[in-house]
């Protein structure tokens, strides 16, 4: 794991499934989109997401714009 402090921002589309369990099966499905999304991501563990207010940049985040993206936090097995 790399343990690296980012925010990400600008997301067109967040996509995130609820809780903070692993979904397997028929939860799966059970999809959330943030437009215009952040997600913030500290010693490598994603510590928050959400729309638009992301918190301020920091020196010890790096920033990446995803304008125009949709960004799948999380996601590990896409099939």
């Amino acid at each position: 794991m790399m343990n690296r402090n980012l925010i990400i921002k600008n997301a067109s589309q967040l996509v995130t499934c609820s809780g903070f369990s692993a979904k397997c099966g028929k939860e799966m499905s059970d999809l959330h989109i943030i437009e215009n999304g952040f997600v913030v991501i500290e010693n490598g563990i994603i510590s928050a997401v959400g729309d638009q207010n992301y918190p301020p940049p920091s020196d010890e985040f790096e920033i990446i714009d995803a304008t125009g993206k949709a960004v799948l936090p999380g996601l590990v097995d896409s099939h």
